[in-house]
């Protein structure tokens, strides 16, 4: 039997999840002819909208991890290398002239291979790992979400095109804005405000289309904020920044996914530059203006 275990049930796109696989050495043995009846000692392992990462830099705290242990010993030297299974999907690990033999030396002892992978633009990564003795094997998911906001015109009468927002996250009482793709994608690159507390260059950003509403994706679980960047034509921009938190959703006590909390009430309104407030005299109005 193959299990698996992944380390996070939720994780945001360009994050590092750690996949454990576990599996037993089988014991050879032979029928009347003498013919050895394990021909095949292999761990597959194939993932969906991931890659593996096994060597290189830390990635947001996170170490690459890659390693082989048989019966608590450590067995790198059966790996395949690093350098070339580094941002492939899918790997036949060969175990059979290593450790099953007539003698039996390592029969019946756990194998268990530890490895990082990258997670992909994309809401769910799947990993199946299987072995010659176990074709179903077992199968984790990890789960990332997307939040939409819609922008109104003050009387909530018009949804409105055109306007731009750049979404942030507050840590240790800093803003870190994310970098966004033209899909929509977080790419999985935070940056922090620049020293007078503006959006950084390096900050993406996400446009309402005809339906008046804009799509951020491959969040994990937390609380963000969307920040209003461009008005839509004729408008002004709105400065009150809008709170949004990604949960998981559950069934049977199991994380199924990451949604936003309360979608309907993700919504931003904005005034025609004409209904400006005239306090302070023409002088003050035309400077507005």
């Amino acid at each position: 039997r193959v299990d698996k275990d992944v380390d996070k049930a939720t994780a945001e796109v360009g994050e590092l999840v750690t996949y454990t696989v576990k599996t037993v050495v089988p014991y050879q043995s032979a029928d009347a002819n003498g013919t050895k009846k394990v021909t095949a000692f292999t761990i597959s392992d194939k993932l969906t909208n991931a890659t593996f990462y096994l060597t290189g830099d830390t990635v947001k705290g996170v170490d690459p991890v890659y390693t082989l242990t048989v019966n608590g010993v450590v067995k790198n030297d059966l790996l395949i290398s690093a350098d070339e299974l580094n941002g492939q999907s899918s790997f036949n690990l060969n175990l059979l002239d290593a450790l099953v033999d007539d003698d039996n030396t390592y029969a019946g002892q756990e194998v268990v291979l530890t490895y990082t992978a990258l997670v992909g633009k994309a809401n769910v990564v799947d990993n199946k790992a299987t072995s010659s003795q176990d074709s179903n094997g077992t199968t984790t998911h990890t789960y990332n979400g997307n939040a939409t906001i819609t922008k109104w015109d003050k009387e909530e009468a018009h949804k409105l095109e055109g306007a731009q927002f750049a979404v942030y996250k507050i840590v240790e009482g800093k803003k870190f804005y994310a970098s966004i793709d033209a899909n929509g994608w977080f790419t999985g690159i935070w940056t922090k405000e620049d020293t007078n507390g503006n959006v950084p260059e390096a900050a993406g950003t996400i446009t309402t289309a005809a339906n008046g509403t804009a799509t951020v994706k491959g969040l994990t679980v937390g609380t963000y904020y969307f920040k209003e960047v461009v008005a839509p034509d004729g408008y002004s921009i709105n400065t009150d920044d809008v709170q949004f938190t990604m949960i998981t959703t559950t069934a049977n006590n199991v994380v199924t996914g990451v949604v936003a909390q309360n979608p309907e009430k993700i919504k931003m309104l904005d005034s025609k530059l004409s209904s400006l407030p005239e306090t302070g005299g023409i002088g003050t109005t035309i400077f507005t203006i």
